[in-house]
């Protein structure tokens, strides 16, 4: 990098490249507050010298806020995408891909802090407008429009109407099955979340009925090793579980979790949350000895991978507490 600097001076685009480049592998590293301070500084230059709705400026502004973001700072990423959207919408217009993509963005991380209800409402309103304006400029199953919708519905989910979330998402289910066609992968994802609210809105039986169908479906469509249809495993088992059958939860989570350790190695994120819901559905099913056991040595590993404070390590803890103190209550006196 200091070499692009040092020979082609720091406005050129190779340089710019290799920055924005070094931001996110910076992030991608595990340092999420250093890649926003970096790619922060490196959208300021673009803007100065750019502009400040050139398509790289754009692209780097939006990558320094999503960093933002994920290094905690919401309400930062938060004004950072509405400034970006309002720029490009003066811009470039209010219908422009780049507006459309920052008010997504936006919505999305102020999302992250929403917790009373009239903040939940507005969530859904927000994408509610930002969904119906990407159907009327970008076609209703357009990747944007996709993500916008699926949006709405949950956030519509959350405001306390679970049945009007499940027409919201079983008009994007037909939509996917009827423009994309039923085995693309965004038809099976719309389906899956359709089913989580389905389940809200009825009862968990018949969305344990209707993830079982799309197992099938996606293994078929997709084959087992696809993520969609590992998912979608997860979320059965979760309903089994919640529909009273513990230890089918636990051994359709252990099953799953073998194949996941297979695919993706024991140390992957997804297998070590999966270990850790196995354990509490084993310890749902009666089995408090095992659940310790499991969570013993998940808090280990844990610790090792991500250190004592990780939010993460912190859980498994909690939830190893949780299960020694049942244990220590069930044992004979």
């Amino acid at each position: 990098m200091d070499d692009c600097v040092r020979h082609l001076g720091p406005l050129d685009v190779v340089t710019i490249e290799t920055k924005h480049q070094n931001g996110r592998w910076l992030g991608k590293a595990g340092n999420a507050a250093l890649a926003a301070t970096s790619l922060t500084a490196l959208a300021d230059t673009c803007i100065t010298a750019l502009g400040a709705t050139h398509p790289a400026t754009v692209k780097i502004r939006a990558q320094a806020a999503r960093w933002l973001g994920k290094s905690g700072e919401h309400q930062a990423a938060t004004a950072a995408f509405a400034s970006l959207a309002g720029d490009c919408e003066r811009s470039l217009g209010a219908d422009a891909l780049s507006t459309l993509q920052a008010r997504y963005q936006g919505a999305r991380w102020e999302t992250e802090d929403r917790r009373s209800q009239p903040a939940v409402h507005a969530a859904a309103a927000g994408f509610g407008r930002l969904a119906a304006d990407c159907i009327r400029v970008l076609g209703p199953v357009h990747p944007l429009t996709f993500d916008a919708r699926c949006q709405y519905g949950r956030w519509t989910g959350h405001d306390g109407d679970p049945e009007e979330a499940v027409d919201i998402l079983e008009r994007l289910v037909d939509d996917c099955q009827t423009l994309l066609g039923t085995r693309h992968p965004s038809a099976f994802e719309a389906r899956q979340l359709y089913i989580r609210w389905l389940g809200k809105a009825t009862t968990v039986t018949a969305a344990m009925t209707a993830f079982a169908a799309l197992i099938d479906d996606c293994q078929r469509g997709l084959g087992p090793a696809h993520m969609i249809t590992l998912r979608t495993r997860y979320l059965h088992a979760r309903c089994t579980g919640e529909a009273g059958d513990p230890l089918a939860a636990a051994t359709a989570l252990t099953n799953l979790y073998l194949d996941h350790e297979e695919l993706r190695g024991r140390d992957h994120p997804d297998s070590l949350r999966l270990r850790q819901e196995q354990a509490q559905w084993t310890g749902e099913a009666g089995d408090f000895a095992a659940a310790v056991r499991k969570l013993k040595d998940l808090a280990n590993q844990r610790g090792i991978r991500s250190g004592a404070r990780a939010p993460e390590t912190v859980a498994v803890r909690a939830a190893l507490t949780h299960w020694m103190d049942k244990l220590a209550v069930a044992a004979p006196s």
